[in-house]
């Protein structure tokens, strides 16, 4: 596998690529700013913030930047041009070939993906292979999942579900309202509810029960700190809360988890504290 080219393209100025004699390489493109018109196999394509376009070897693609604009315009896109090398990207690229475009939203997993990707490519004499393909192919792994919940939900819902999500991500430890949450998305509760149930297949508040949970194993395996510090570490306002939570997630005890997930030598005195 070669990645060709992988970045981040801002235009402020007009801008046209012409492969009408088709291309040589594959094409995933991801409208974030502004709007484009890509022309793919003579179909015309107009692309906004958050339309995701694939194209494949042998296509034939004109893309125009900044055509329509009368005076300042902006357009910015993640690109990635990569040759075939390896039979999982042919299978994945004929899983999703029908795709072409279509309305993904802004996902800041992706877009980490995307930059992380950009800066293994860029070390100088440093750049590892290895490193490099499990990028990508996390990378398009994650596409796919995107691609898949698309076709059965909304663009626009989708994107203020991720909105949540990654609101949440960042002050899971933090108090949190339900409220407070469906405001940073700008909805009432009940509608904004309802798009995160869509998008996840569960509701924001065990969403974030199931983030200060994971917060807490992760705590535990590392060590140094007692399970009340690890309760509160991890969001919850008091240790019997954690310690229910826990067990009904779970099966068992947060002390049970932490005496067969720690090292022998690690284990009793946080037992022992308690008795």
């Amino acid at each position: 596998m070669e990645i060709i080219a992988v970045g981040h393209s801002i235009h402020t100025k007009s801008f046209y690529t012409d492969k009408r004699s088709g291309l040589g390489h594959y094409i995933v493109r991801l409208q974030t700013d502004g709007t484009c018109k890509a022309v793919v196999n003579r179909a015309v394509n107009r692309l906004d913030p958050g339309d995701l376009l694939l194209c494949r070897p042998g296509d034939t693609y004109e893309l125009m930047i900044g055509e329509e604009a009368n005076g300042a315009f902006r357009s910015a896109d993640y690109f990635l041009l990569i040759m075939a090398g390896q039979d999982w990207f042919a299978e994945w690229w004929e899983k999703y070939r029908h795709v072409g475009k279509c309305r993904l939203g802004l996902d800041d997993d992706l877009i980490a993906m995307w930059k992380l990707i950009r800066y293994e490519k860029r070390r100088l004499k440093k750049t590892n292979p290895v490193i490099l393909e499990c990028l990508v192919r996390a990378f398009f792994l994650h596409l796919g999942r995107l691609i898949s919940e698309e076709r059965g939900s909304t663009a626009y819902g989708r994107a203020v579900a991720n909105r949540m999500k990654y609101f949440i991500d960042k002050r899971a430890a933090e108090p949190l309202k339900l409220k407070d949450i469906c405001s940073e998305a700008g909805l009432s509760v009940s509608r904004a509810s309802q798009l995160f149930k869509s998008a996840f297949n569960q509701s924001i508040m065990d969403y974030v029960i199931e983030t200060r949970l994971t917060m807490a194993k992760e705590y535990m395996l590392i060590g140094g700190d007692t399970l009340e510090e690890v309760a509160y570490k991890s969001g919850f306002t008091t240790y019997i809360h954690f310690s229910r939570t826990f067990r009904s997630r779970f099966g068992v005890s947060p002390s049970e988890f932490k005496r067969t997930a720690l090292p022998f030598g690690e284990r009793g005195a946080e037992s022992e504290s308690l008795k």
